[in-house]
């Protein structure tokens, strides 16, 4: 068995440690709006995986994997798409069991600006052939620039923010595996170089797109389904 084979089961296994952790059951994660979400957001983002293997951003070792490729991915890559955001909505879903939800006021100039900061430093990168650092700005900047004109009131939910906060926990943790052994290795031609720990620093923003985009419209299946 691949030691990121491994990695996917025990990250699928971690909502049910979670619940008996907590002595809570799994809240309320709704199984089919997960999968909606998966069919729209996971084929992004594994779309977007097969075009930076292909051209050398990151590549995959054949020591720690099976072997087995799928349009040009390790079939444990594909898993991780699964399996990361079904965790993450599992323990979305267990803090909403746990705690009160409220709103939180925020500015919503500085949340333009710095969406406008984001788009026009990436373009620079781009320039720069740092495409891994570029995108993941490029994005982040277009995700927040339509948070800002869909979210009229300035407000955001406790909980979330919360769970972003939590999350970033096992990402560190699974990251530091797959790059410190490595599982994946980064080609530093095409970002800043900088790492904390061995884990790259666009890889904060890319797991953070990556929750963010999977939440909304997980919440947004749900708000289709509960009207």
């Amino acid at each position: 068995m691949s030691t990121y084979l491994i990695i996917d089961l025990l990250v699928l296994g971690a909502p049910l440690l979670m619940t008996l952790f907590f002595k809570k059951k799994l809240g309320t994660l709704n199984f089919k709006a997960f999968l909606r979400a998966f069919l729209l957001v996971g084929s992004f983002f594994i779309i977007w995986d097969i075009i930076f293997t292909y051209i050398g951003v990151w590549s995959f070792s054949k020591q720690y994997t099976l072997g087995h490729n799928l349009i040009g991915l390790p079939l444990e890559e594909i898993l991780f798409f699964f399996a990361i955001p079904f965790a993450s909505l599992a323990l979305f879903e267990l803090i909403n069991s746990m705690f009160k939800d409220r709103v939180i006021k925020f500015n919503r100039k500085i949340l333009l600006s710095l969406s406008l900061i984001l788009i026009l430093s990436s373009f620079y990168l781009l320039f720069l052939f740092k495409i891994y650092t570029g995108t993941v700005l490029l994005l982040l900047g277009l995700l927040l620039l339509w948070y800002y004109r869909c979210n009229k009131e300035g407000i955001i939910q406790k909980n979330q923010l919360l769970f972003f906060l939590l999350s970033f926990i096992p990402f560190f943790i699974v990251n530091s595996i797959l790059t410190g052994l490595p599982v994946v290795s980064y080609s530093e031609t095409f970002n800043t170089g900088i790492r904390i720990s061995t884990i790259p620093i666009e890889d904060f923003i890319y797991s953070f797109l990556m929750l963010a985009m999977f939440l909304i419209v997980y919440q947004e299946e749900l708000k289709k389904h509960s009207s």
